[in-house]
């Protein structure tokens, strides 16, 4: 359902101009937390996922509140995806943005550490972006150059993106090297391992470009059925620990969900 909507051509025109949050539930209690005052299902409980339109403060809600765009539009067909459309534009007209001339490029999407990103980019099937730097300083020049590269058409949304002081941060993926400043990482099934597919060992914006340009042509997103995903980490003996409890009734009892 996510799909005809969060892939329509003119969803992903429109969403430009919007702050696009992939939260991630069960993994971070602040975001659980604001999720829960946003929807509840029948359950009572917070359950994965949700959506909502909010304003510039974070917490207006624009939009009816859901499990998924198709419970507040109505369904999931072409009626459905242009009353989000507008209801997207009507949010645009209310809350006009700045001046693409004058304004900077937006800070980096990071998710909230190296652990939680590879696990994200397994289940979103895109490679894993780490951006390490020792000191602030460092990671404020890194970040200048790699903020312009980020939000350009042809890196945009391909990459999860994750903050590391060091590469030791980077568990579970061989090869990294000690002075990487960015390394690109295609996670596997379960998002606890990954293999390198490119690293820059410069900060200059041509060494981080063309790090970014290999991991996209190196990178294998492959396909994933849920249930045989499942079952495989049962045999496998795998279990992601989430850190707060599953509340989502209709997701796999505890336990039982691949990961570590």
């Amino acid at each position: 359902m996510d799909r005809s909507f969060l892939s329509d051509s003119t969803v992903v025109r429109v969403s430009r101009d919007f702050v696009c949050v992939r939260l991630l539930t069960y993994e971070d209690a602040g975001e659980a937390q604001l999720l829960e005052s946003l929807f509840r299902g029948r359950s009572g409980a917070l359950e994965n996922t949700v959506y909502a339109l909010l304003g510039p403060d974070g917490s207006t809600r624009l939009s009816r509140t859901g499990r998924a765009p198709g419970m507040v539009y109505g369904g999931s067909g072409l009626l459905a995806v242009e009353a989000m459309v507008e209801e997207m534009a009507e949010a645009r007209r209310r809350y006009p943005a700045k001046d693409a001339a004058t304004s900077q490029p937006g800070a980096l999407p990071y998710c909230v550490d190296v652990r939680r990103a590879l696990d994200a980019a397994a289940c979103d099937m895109l490679p894993l972006a780490v951006v390490v730097a020792r000191d602030e300083a460092s990671r404020a020049a890194l970040e200048k150059s790699l903020r312009p590269l980020a939000w350009s058409e042809a890196f945009r949304g391909r990459f999860t993106w994750a903050p590391a002081k060091a590469t030791s941060e980077i568990k579970g993926v061989a090869g990294v090297a000690a002075g990487a400043t960015l390394v690109l990482v295609q996670p596997d099934a379960f998002g606890l391992e990954g293999k390198v597919l490119a690293q820059a060992t410069e900060a200059t914006p041509a060494s981080l470009e063309k790090a970014l340009a290999t991991a996209l042509a190196r990178h294998d997103p492959g396909r994933k059925d849920a249930r045989e995903l499942i079952a495989e980490g049962r045999r496998a003996g795998v279990e992601w620990k989430t850190e707060v409890p599953v509340t989502d009734p209709g997701g796999p009892p505890p336990g039982q969900r691949p990961g570590r």
